[in-house]
């Protein structure tokens, strides 16, 4: 329901100037010339462009009060008034004739644009400048060039449209009656003249290629090669582990220790296997005499060849000193100092001598016995 509102006011005063228009009713309620669009008619103006619409004849009350929800505020309608921004167009970029509503300060309101509208453009060169305007619609750029004609153009080919009727016979025509080059010698589906006759090539474009398994020397194809192409050698047998360690072959260090030494098997226990420069995982052969005990005895004592693993012994005496081997006597490296005291079994004559009775004395400081 669209409510119309009419407002009296017997005397306002206004304490600073104000710009309106009149307040008074442009005609009499009961004249339809006092008709005047509804709070509705301008919200819906703003809001989708709907023409607003006023009543026709004399004023007439409404028959009841208005319902809720009826109608919008002035703070909605303020809501659909446009606000200034900076993003406004100007009028140089409206097209010229057309009409637009500002948002620019200065150019507030409705506003005819100016810029110009863009149109079919011929330039010299491949190359053109379109000058500036609004383009819609079919509009053209067109390269142009007196040159561009079919007698400046090779038969057979068209360039933008011209189709070419040159033969190259004439005068100040290239010579292509030269030339020994075959479609073996161009790159495949490419084409040449060559002594009067175009050629298209048959050579086919290289490719990467890698050798078959073991082989140093590869066979590179017939081709035309081009751009960053590989030939690569392959071997599976180039490991580290097949290769000398600390030597790097195409990229690959190698981990195998060298064998070397001139170790037998008769010098490495029996069990355990070993490499010489000869061969490699040789078994040793070696005796294991494990742990031997030997005695001293009063002959010497063969020491069996083999393996002994550490813990076998000599034995020895505590008694075996000098002091109690006989002097000058050796005794397993040990040479005696002891010295027996002398007793006298015959007749002691003095303190040193003794008479054995049987012709003979006994030095009793040393021991000797002497004849008498």
């Amino acid at each position: 329901m669209k409510i119309k509102i009419a407002i009296m006011c017997s005397a306002v005063v206004f304490s600073s100037p104000l710009l309106a228009g009149s307040l008074d009713s442009p005609a009499a309620p009961t004249d339809a010339g006092s008709a005047m669009f509804t709070l509705e008619d301008i919200y819906n103006r703003l809001n989708d462009g709907t023409a607003g619409s006023k009543r026709s004849g004399a004023f007439a009350e409404p028959s009841s009060g208005p319902t809720a929800g009826t109608g919008h505020t002035l703070d909605e309608i303020m809501a659909k008034a446009p606000v200034i921004t900076g993003n406004g167009a100007t009028a140089a970029e409206v097209l010229s004739g057309k009409f637009y509503w500002g948002l620019l300060g200065g150019t507030w309101g409705l506003q005819q644009g100016t810029a110009t509208a863009g149109d079919n453009v011929t330039g010299s060169s491949l190359s053109m400048t379109i000058p500036d305007g609004f383009y819609s619609g079919s509009k053209t750029a067109t390269a142009s060039d007196a040159n561009l004609n079919a007698a400046n153009v090779k038969s057979g080919t068209s360039i933008f449209g011209v189709s070419g009727t040159y033969t190259g016979i004439g005068s100040n025509i290239q010579d292509t009656s030269s030339g020994d080059a075959t479609a073996s010698d161009i790159a495949n589906g490419k084409m040449a003249w060559v002594d009067g006759v175009e050629l298209t090539g048959n050579v086919p474009a290289g490719a990467n290629i890698t050798g078959a398994d073991g082989t140093k020397v590869i066979t590179i194809t017939d081709g035309l090669y081009s751009g960053n192409k590989t030939a690569t050698a392959s071997d599976t047998d180039l490991t580290a582990a097949n290769i000398k360690s600390g030597v790097d072959i195409f990229g690959v260090t190698g981990s195998v220790v060298e064998a070397t030494g001139d170790a037998t098997a008769a010098d490495v226990l029996t069990g355990k296997a070993f490499s010489n420069a000869d061969n490699a995982g040789v078994s040793g052969s070696m005796a294991d005499n494990a742990a031997v005990t030997i005695s001293p005895s009063t002959a010497a004592q063969t020491i069996a060849g083999g393996y002994h693993n550490g813990s076998g012994t000599v034995q020895g005496d505590a008694n075996l000193t000098a002091e109690n081997i006989k002097k000058d006597v050796v005794v397993f490296g040990v040479t005696g100092t002891y010295e027996a005291a002398a007793t006298c079994s015959g007749t002691p004559n003095g303190t040193r001598w003794c008479d054995n009775g049987n012709g003979t004395v006994t030095d009793m400081t040393t021991g000797l016995v002497e004849k008498s």
